[in-house]
């Protein structure tokens, strides 16, 4: 499904109202490892029916298991049956930009209760389908093809995160160690998502130029001028931006290790030819800096990956 389409129904419902994620996620039952197992390839085959584009993620984490991350999202049954029989407990990624849906990730307590204020801000602000996660909610909307917008962190409000364009979320049921991802009862479907809502976009027209620390739609190497001649062309630069916008798209505590995860993907396209090193490496630096990383640190982080790539 891509931009201004809905997406049919994927057989999960929800909506956030006054409950938390963390209460949701004890009404319900705890399945066994491996019925998780058993279930995951086949709820990525759903969410594709239902207009979802998905890709695998590794088991119990966040982190995609493909080498282009979010870039590698695909509704073709036969590709996404191939990803889980080779790697059953895998996680489900939903590439958010690529589905057409914009994603308020709410992180935890503070999350939760700043979006409530949000709401009570801006009155009429739709109810729509949403799924509790180990430490929030994520609440599905549908984007306007004639307002895109990228990634946030912290934007809206503190710990109130969006993926859009460039995006990813995990998608129920996925679990980690500290929690499952499951759809929170109630009577929206996906086909009813509500469009996301103008001031939501109104507060992130400016995501091109976000403070430090935040995300951005269009990776920062992309836009500025290169002297050094270190833009990537054609195939390498469809891998770096897939790289790039999987640091960008980082939260707060996940930066380093997808910066370290993007590195390692990057060494081994380097050993294969298809990237240049100096290109990879002055593109992810800028990306790490970019979401708040200092120069230090990513570097060390970057030359730690290249070393175990090899």
């Amino acid at each position: 499904m891509r931009q201004g389409e809905r997406p049919a129904p994927a057989g999960g419902t929800g909506r956030y109202e006054s409950t938390t994620a963390k209460e949701a996620s004890r009404r319900q039952d705890t399945p066994s490892v491996q019925s998780d197992v058993d279930t995951l390839g086949a709820a990525a085959l759903r969410l594709a029916a239902a207009g979802c584009y998905v890709f695998p993620c590794r088991p119990g984490g966040k982190l995609p298991a493909t080498s282009h991350g979010f870039k590698d999202a695909a509704r073709d049954p036969a590709t996404i049956a191939g990803w889980w029989t080779a790697l059953p407990a895998a996680n489900i990624g939903l590439s958010a930009g690529a589905t057409g849906l914009v994603v308020i990730d709410l992180d935890g307590g503070q999350g939760i209760d700043n979006w409530r204020q949000l709401r009570e801000q801006h009155p009429g602000t739709p109810v729509t389908l949403t799924a509790a996660t180990p430490g929030g909610a994520h609440l599905y909307y549908c984007a306007d093809p004639k307002r895109p917008v990228g990634c946030s962190a912290s934007r809206l409000a503190p710990k109130v995160d969006t993926r859009g364009l460039g995006g990813y979320v995990v998608a129920p049921p996925s679990r980690r160690p500290d929690g499952l991802y499951g759809w929170m009862p109630g009577p929206t479907e996906l086909t009813e998502l509500p469009v996301v809502p103008a001031w939501i976009i109104d507060a992130l027209t400016d995501l091109g130029t976000p403070e430090r620390g935040g995300t951005r739609s269009t990776p920062l190497w992309a836009q500025q001028r290169d002297p050094l001649n270190l833009r990537p062309h054609g195939q390498a630069r469809s891998i770096l931006t897939g790289l790039v916008s999987t640091v960008l798209d980082s939260a707060a505590g996940t930066r380093n290790s997808r910066l370290y995860w993007a590195a390692r993907r990057a060494g081994e396209h380097i050993a294969d030819g298809r990237l240049v090193r100096l290109q990879a490496v002055a593109a992810l630096e800028r990306a790490g800096r970019d979401c708040g990383l200092d120069d230090r640190e990513c570097q060390r982080t970057i030359a730690s990956a290249l070393a175990g790539a090899r």
